[in-house]
């Protein structure tokens, strides 16, 4: 008996597997909750994933490098996803990108480079590790010395006579995107000779332990013009501290950092911060976008290459209050990641780091309520 063309059409349609989600597993180093900046590049990592139909899966380790190796050679020991995303961690990540490559799993480094000794022992990637396809991180050292020539341009702006006493408020130490931030400040110190370096005091990262840190440092009596930081928390946390010793920031000191926490664009917004740089909690969004198009055959490194430098923003103080209220909103789910896909999108042409599109768009939006979904 002849079926009717329409039923056998049908049936050859229902025969079809249907095509299984890319699975690629996001590396993070803290905990939920932990570190603001990881859950924000979280939240926008999972927005991309299901604009993407992406099967993401977030591993939370504890904050150290030690358990950073354990929980990522387990992951691709017990159920090894096609994909990785990983920042680079000193002692953990060398040997994650190792198995992973001999598991054949594709691996992406994002916001903080391998470098270094790493860097000479694994060599480029696709290279000895063929796996491994690439690095995408910010500029790391250019931005540490762009904060700091921003803070000497408002000391100048003031009218502040040299030699300018300052302070580095760092995150921590052996920590990559710390120590190549730190590389720029010191760039520009041997340009300065009238700069007096007065100490480099490391916090963790951590607003309380900043605090402590810095107002102790002030109760021995020592004096500070410009705090250069390389973490936005700490630099809430050196406020309260400059407080405490009836120190205005702003007038009396003048302070820079590295990220967007609301805490601290509010403080731009109020002239208390006079330089933050930020928008890298996206790197791992526009990671997995270029992973989707690699897997769906347009191959990043074939118009970006294998190693791409993505640019920090440095906020005005109009846009640090919009993007305060935009990000105490929380979720990203207004941004439509499929339209930086070349895949999803052809007419999109070469890829590019998406970060002043994005401001383009909230900052020309109303503002969301706090607590709204934007």
């Amino acid at each position: 008996m002849r079926l009717p063309r329409l039923l056998v059409l049908a049936l050859s349609i229902a025969a079809v597997p249907p095509v299984a989600a890319l699975e690629v597993a996001l590396l993070v180093p803290d905990p939920p909750g932990a570190n603001p900046f990881w859950d924000r590049t979280v939240a926008a990592a999972r927005a991309a994933a299901a604009d993407l139909d992406v099967d993401l899966r977030v591993v939370h380790s504890k904050g150290n490098s030690y358990s950073i190796r354990k929980d990522g050679l387990a992951l691709l020991d017990k159920d090894p996803p096609q994909a990785l995303l990983t920042g680079y961690w000193y002692g953990a990540t060398d040997d994650i990108l190792e198995a992973a490559d001999a598991r054949g799993v594709r691996s992406l480094v994002f916001n903080s480079p391998v470098a270094g000794e790493a860097r000479r022992r694994l060599g480029d990637p696709r290279g000895r590790l063929r796996h491994w396809l690439g690095q995408i991180s910010p500029d790391e050292t250019r931005a540490g010395a762009q904060l700091l020539d921003r803070l000497l341009a408002g000391a100048e702006a003031r009218g502040w006579a040299p030699p300018l006493r300052l302070l580095l408020l760092g995150g921590k130490t052996r920590n990559n995107a710390n120590d190549l931030r730190e590389a720029g400040l010191d760039r520009v110190l041997k340009r300065h000779p009238e700069l007096r370096l007065q100490r480099r005091l490391y916090a963790g990262w951590s607003e309380p332990l900043a605090f402590d840190a810095l107002n102790s440092w002030l109760d021995e009596g020592n004096a500070v013009q410009i705090i250069w930081s390389s973490g936005d928390t700490m630099l809430v946390g050196a406020l309260r501290a400059l407080a405490q010793h009836d120190l205005e920031a702003g007038r009396d000191v003048l302070l820079g950092g590295f990220g967007w926490d609301p805490a601290a664009l509010d403080a731009v917004a109020e002239g208390h911060i006079e330089a933050l740089a930020g928008g890298h909690f996206l790197e791992a969004a526009w990671a997995l976008v270029l992973l989707h198009d690699y897997f769906a055959g347009a191959d990043f490194a074939e118009t970006l290459g294998r190693e791409v430098l993505t640019e920090y923003h440095f906020v005005t103080a109009d846009e640090a209050r919009r993007l305060a209220t935009r990000l105490r909103a929380g979720g990203f789910d207004d941004i439509d990641f499929t339209r930086l896909s070349a895949v999803h999108n052809p007419a999109l042409g070469r890829p590019h780091w998406p970060l002043g599109e994005i401001l383009e768009r909230w900052l020309a939006e109303p503002a969301p309520a706090d607590g709204a979904s934007p």
